[in-house]
């Protein structure tokens, strides 16, 4: 187990061989939230992964449901945006 402060894990750490995140508390940032939980998700990955969160209030549940929205709405810009490329 390997537990880090969220900025350094999302910018320093390749977690091939890691199976868990568990994030204990929601991070504010959905950059830095997106690039820490994709650092499992990576080439070379031969194991299931497991993304666990963590919540204790509404109010971390609620900024948890906020970050995937603003996952989604990027997804969706990024697909518009390809789109008109082609």
């Amino acid at each position: 187990m390997v537990s880090c402060p969220t900025r350094t894990m999302s910018h320093g750490l390749n977690l091939q061989i890691s199976h868990y995140i568990i994030w204990f508390t929601p991070h504010p940032s959905n950059e830095t939230y997106l690039q820490a939980t994709r650092r499992i998700v990576r080439p070379g990955q031969k194991h299931v992964q497991v993304i666990v969160r963590l919540y204790n209030c509404p109010a971390e549940k609620s900024t948890y449901t906020s970050l995937d929205k603003k996952e989604d709405m990027q997804g969706t810009l990024m697909k518009a945006l390809f789109a008109e490329e082609d």
